[in-house]
């Protein structure tokens, strides 16, 4: 049998590390897909709300007219 050793995480492309019994029984277990879709749902919210905002270059037109140019960079919101 393999040492029980880490490895280089292939879903979050080798940013984290697992152990490699951990990924074995992850990747045979039956419900791999439902943890995947449970876990991909918390991002989905912000995804969603990303598209959201840049389906509508019409209104982002005339939102930059109403900006302070005077605001200091620091203060001003990720738009501007």
């Amino acid at each position: 049998m393999e040492s029980d050793e880490f490895v280089r995480c292939p879903l979050c492309d080798g940013l984290a590390k697992v152990w490699r019994s951990d990924l074995i029984a992850l990747l045979t277990g039956k419900n791999l897909r439902e943890k995947l879709q449970k876990n991909m749902a918390e991002f989905m919210p912000t995804a969603e709300a990303d598209q959201a905002a840049r389906r509508s270059p019409g209104e982002f037109e005339k939102e930059v007219h109403n900006w302070d140019p005077n605001l200091p960079l620091w203060r001003r919101s990720l738009k501007e």
